[in-house]
């Protein structure tokens, strides 16, 4: 019996479509011109060890790995990217599976290894 069924697919038909059903479910955010700011629902700051720190978030409908943060307004409780994207973090610190999620496939794109990192988000805390 050959690799096909009764109706002609074979296993090289079908190779893409399980190679897309098992890639990483992650996806750019969207414009800061369409969001400019958003919610944190649980969040943590990591330092990596080029020394840019970002956002790693859970937003309620997703997790988020933010561009390197460029300003704290601890009187805002703002965090400010270097988008320009502002995230209130007037949430508690915490990890989320999705937000974990994109982080370890963030990570390796950007050239870091997921578990070299610091938690800094106490040093955002502390000023609070």
């Amino acid at each position: 019996m050959n690799d096909s069924d009764e109706q002609g697919t074979t296993e090289s038909d079908i190779a893409p479509i399980a190679a897309a059903a098992s890639a990483p479910s992650i996806w750019s955010a969207p414009k800061v011109t369409q969001r400019p700011s958003e919610q944190t629902r649980c969040w943590t700051v990591r330092e990596l060890p080029n020394g840019n720190r970002h956002l790693c978030a859970w937003l309620g409908y997703e997790g988020r790995v933010s561009s390197a943060i460029s300003d704290w307004r601890p009187d805002e409780r703002v965090i400010v990217t270097s988008s320009g994207r502002r995230y209130n973090i007037d949430s508690p610190v915490g990890v989320h599976p999705d937000a974990e999620h994109v982080w370890r496939y963030w990570c390796p794109v950007q050239g870091f290894d997921p578990a070299d990192y610091v938690d800094v988000s106490r040093e955002y805390l502390d000023i609070l």
